[in-house]
């Protein structure tokens, strides 16, 4: 017999058990403009709430942009970008937002250098050093904070940038966080 009870991944707000209270609260608290942080030890559905979340949103507010990123895969800084950039595109509504997003985007630029040897043109996309990457991160938040609509971003496993080489991510984070008014944030992450 299959197990009537679905625990993962989310499906839909008719399979979402309970949390009525704290899909209230979190929502109440991100419309109003405020950032939320969810900390529990694993498989306690804080994802799942996070999508319930953003259900519940959407169904009230469509034009509110809500991004989810996932960087439990992220070992560092540019994967933090790359997993940003590619959540950014995926909630994106419109083909022309899409362009003007890749358009926004100062640190990701074909760049041409010549082979040492031949003197041949070489053309590849790729970051020249780690300001880059940085300039980079600030030029999606940019892009977001000047959206028409209000943007809700989710930062799924969010200890992660704890363990980020090279770069104080906190710090880094709020700095481009904290004057931001347009974008609400959800840290979730465990202990």
């Amino acid at each position: 017999m299959e197990n009537p009870f679905v625990v993962k991944p989310y499906k839909s707000s008719e399979l979402f058990c309970d949390r009525v209270s704290e899909t209230a609260h979190v929502s109440s608290l991100l419309l109003s403009g405020d950032n939320v942080t969810l900390i529990s030890p694993r498989r306690y559905g804080k994802t799942g709430l996070i999508y319930r979340v953003f259900d519940e949103i959407k169904s009230k507010h469509r034009k509110i942009v809500t991004c989810y990123v996932d960087i439990y895969s992220a070992n560092n800084l540019e994967d933090f970008v790359k997993l940003f950039s590619e959540a950014v595109v995926a909630s994106a509504q419109e083909n022309s937002l899409v362009k003007k997003f890749f358009s926004a985007m100062g640190g990701v630029r074909p760049l041409l250098s010549f082979d040492s040897i031949t003197g041949a043109p070489q053309v590849s996309i790729a970051y020249q050093n780690e300001n880059q990457k940085v300039a980079t991160l600030k030029s999606i938040f940019d892009f977001l904070e000047t959206q028409k609509n209000k943007v809700i971003v989710a930062i799924d496993e969010f200890q992660q940038i704890r363990a980020f080489p090279n770069v104080k991510m906190e710090a880094l984070l709020r700095t481009y966080i904290q004057p931001l008014k347009n974008i609400s944030f959800v840290f979730c992450g465990r202990i």
